[in-house]
């Protein structure tokens, strides 16, 4: 598993820091030493959730390819939350009765 900290550290201080958000980045057992296949969960300390676990988004990536890195990965992991954001965020904005 991979975890990513977005941390904002007002003026550069350390005491002063505040989580926005954590995304994980889990191994889903399915792949191979060359092909890994993950579930990305990102969760925001600060906002209120119905299950406690302040979980906003889901994505998968598959077949991704191990040789790259994980620094693409964690990349490619983002790219995804956010086309998944832009999504839901048209969505919302639509009137009722109109398709995507």
């Amino acid at each position: 598993m991979l975890k990513v900290i977005i941390e904002m550290h007002p003026f550069g201080s350390d005491s002063d820091k505040q989580c926005l958000s954590e995304i994980f980045i889990v191994n889903d057992g399915t792949g191979n030493r060359d092909i890994g296949n993950y579930s990305v969960f990102i969760y925001h300390p600060k906002i209120p959730s119905s299950d406690g676990k302040r979980r906003s988004a889901e994505v998968c990536v598959r077949k991704f390819s191990r040789k790259l890195g994980a620094q693409a990965l964690v990349s490619l992991c983002l790219q995804r939350l956010h086309a998944k954001k832009e999504k839901l965020d048209k969505k919302v904005a639509l009137k009722p009765g109109q398709d995507a």
